[in-house]
């Protein structure tokens, strides 16, 4: 979907596996050239590891720990998996040449899940080991960087609602345009109809991951003794982070993915031959990438 998400001290653990999945895909999904797109992804491992030391509170022992896994995991994501994402977008693209219905979006969202999960089941071992040997004295530079970290998104949400509807709707239209080419009008005011009817969950989500945030503190002060908890909140986080959800933010996060639905399907009605070529070949040329970057092309 056009917006990404971001997470805390646990999402930096699982940046480790998940950050590559992630930004490939999201950034993929933006009006970016190829060139770009690859000259980035395969810089991805030392961006990880240069933005885990902004995130982490770490010995010298766990960085270079963190490292040697980062490297690890992001040979196994781009060689394994970045051929499993060119074959979903092929399928993609045959979806579109044949008209999407709301089946084909629940299938690539399927699969986007899908990866998520493997890429969970990568990481998991890694995130618990440095979990369970976090160094307590290091409680406190963590809560500094958890506060650093929740600046910018806590920035945002204190913009005027006005600004924030702006930059969503720019963000939109620029996601549809990246792949339909030029927009009519009448499918920028569907565009701008969807924007209006979603709901701006940064406040939420700004709430569900200081929630998070607090309750991954209390588990890592508590030591050994919080290790069986902290395993608990670590599986839920990584296999069934829906689960976490409060009901708000939950309910906002199935209502804007419906209203996505419902507004990708209604625009591909409207969509000339010339768009529907266009995106078909917007597609096709990301897993043409994915594939360059895994070598198998």
């Amino acid at each position: 979907m056009p917006n990404s998400t971001r997470n805390s001290i646990h999402s930096g653990l699982l940046r480790i596996g998940r950050l590559a999945l992630i930004l490939s895909l999201s950034l993929t999904f933006t009006n970016c050239s190829g060139f770009v797109f690859k000259t980035f992804y395969r810089n991805l491992d030392t961006l990880i590891q240069s933005r885990m030391d902004n995130y982490l509170a770490m010995t010298d022992a766990q960085s270079d720990f963190v490292d040697s896994r980062i490297e690890y995991h992001y040979r196994w994501h781009r060689y394994g998996e970045l051929p499993r994402y060119a074959v979903v977008c092929e399928n993609l693209a045959k979806r579109i040449e044949n008209g999407l219905k709301k089946d084909d979006l629940e299938y690539i969202y399927g699969q986007m899940r899908d990866s998520r999960i493997r890429l969970a089941r990568r990481v998991y071992p890694d995130a618990s080991k440095f979990l369970k040997e976090f160094d307590p004295s290091l409680i406190g530079r963590q809560e500094q960087l958890i506060q650093e970290y929740n600046q910018e998104l806590a920035e945002e949400v204190a913009q005027p609602a006005s600004e924030r509807f702006q930059e969503r709707l720019e963000s939109n239209i620029e996601f549809f345009e990246f792949f339909l080419g030029n927009l009519n009008e009448a499918q920028r005011k569907r565009i701008q109809r969807y924007t209006t009817q979603s709901t701006d969950a940064t406040g939420l989500y700004l709430a569900y991951r200081r929630m998070n945030q607090t309750r991954l503190l209390s588990l890592l002060q508590k030591g050994d003794q919080g290790h069986a908890e902290l395993d608990t909140f670590l599986k839920q986080y990584l296999f069934s982070w829906e689960s976490l959800y409060p009901a708000a933010y939950r309910n906002a996060v199935y209502r804007n993915r419906s209203l996505f639905y419902d507004t990708v399907v209604d625009l591909d009605s409207t969509m000339s031959s010339q768009q529907r070529s266009h995106a078909a070949s917007q597609v096709r040329e990301l897993a043409s990438n994915f594939l360059e970057l895994a070598g198998k092309k």
